[in-house]
Formats: C-alpha cells, structure tokens, sequence
C-alpha cells in the first residue's frame, strides 16, 4: 500500500468545517446585525452539512455488525453538543455588555476546529507515510 486512499474527497468535510470556523469567528467578531446574520448562515451551513454527511460517512465505513451503533453513537455526541450548547448559554446570559452572546458564538470554533482538523486527512498521511517508508527498508 504505498499510499492512502480515501473513499470520499475529503474536501467536502473540509469545507463544512472551514464554514463551521468561519461562521464562529463572524458571530463571535460581529459589530453590525449583517455580520451577525451572515455568520448565523455560516453556522447552519457547517452544522447542517455536519448532520447529513457524517452519518452517510459512518455508514459507509462501519462494520455491518456495528453500523447501528455507530449511528447511534452520533446521534448521542449530538445530543451531548446540544446540551453543552444550553449550558454554556445560560453560563454566559449574565456577563455584562455584549460579551455574552459572542462569547457563546465563538465557543462554536471549539468543535469546529476539531471536526476540521479530524475531517483533513494531511496527519494520517504524514503518520502513516512515514511508518510506511521505514518499514519497507
């Protein structure tokens, strides 16, 4: 195997997160109500493609035995994100200012930045790259 095929463009799941990231970084840094708005779309862009295309990646890739599971396993990390979510919102109702709400915008670069940087293939090619070279000599 001299080197790593994926089944999908990972570009895709790039993209969700790189809108994900970008709609985190315009609510939380919104000084007018378009920027504020624009960011919102941004948001739903990367959640929603999040919501569609992770459960069709894990049912693609999934054991038979196992694809309920998996799918179910999703279903409870989004559960637990929506719950983190309301929490973190009443945490933050309180502060003073404007801060609040861009603060609880700009928390949404969190699972962002992890669902981008899982999502981009580049460290399993440099890992595994590697061990591949060295174990062929």
């Amino acid at each position: 195997m001299d080197s790593y095929q994926s089944p999908r463009p990972h570009s895709v799941y790039i993209d969700w997160g790189v809108a994900f990231l970008a709609g985190s970084a315009l609510g939380g840094s919104a000084f007018n109500i378009y920027m504020l708005i624009f960011g919102r779309l941004l948001l739903g862009v990367g959640i929603g493609f999040g919501n569609q295309s992770v459960p069709l990646y894990l049912s693609e890739m999934a054991p038979p035995k196992y694809r309920g599971t998996f799918i179910i396993g999703f279903q409870l990390c989004a559960a637990i994100g929506v719950l983190s979510t309301n929490l973190l919102n009443y945490g933050t109702q309180k502060i003073k200012g404007s801060w609040g709400w861009r603060i609880s915008l700009a928390m949404a670069a969190a699972p962002a930045s992890i669902l981008t940087i899982g999502a981009s293939d580049w460290w399993y090619r440099y890992s595994f790259s590697n061990h591949i070279n060295d174990s062929s000599r």
